[in-house]
């Protein structure tokens, strides 16, 4: 059972086969990482942009949902 451990290699167990103990050497991760890195086939740029669009249509719409029935009285108002 491993507990607490994010990311473990092959190369990070170690098995003995005159104990019945297996033993995980964990190593910290370049450049104080949480987590090892993604390799993705689309840059990370193109990954934050598409995130910031996202959150700029959810406040809208949190917007839109919050003044909601202003918004509809003034539309039948001008009709």
């Amino acid at each position: 059972m491993i507990v607490g451990v994010n990311y473990v290699e092959p190369k990070d167990i170690n098995v003995k086969e005159s104990s019945r103990a297996v033993g995980v050497y964990f190593k910290a991760l370049p450049n104080s990482r949480t987590a090892p890195a993604w390799n993705l086939p689309i840059s990370s740029s193109l990954l934050n942009t598409i995130g910031n669009i996202q959150t700029a249509i959810g406040l809208m719409l949190v917007v839109l949902v919050l003044f909601r029935r202003i918004l509809i009285k003034s539309f039948f108002r001008k009709k």
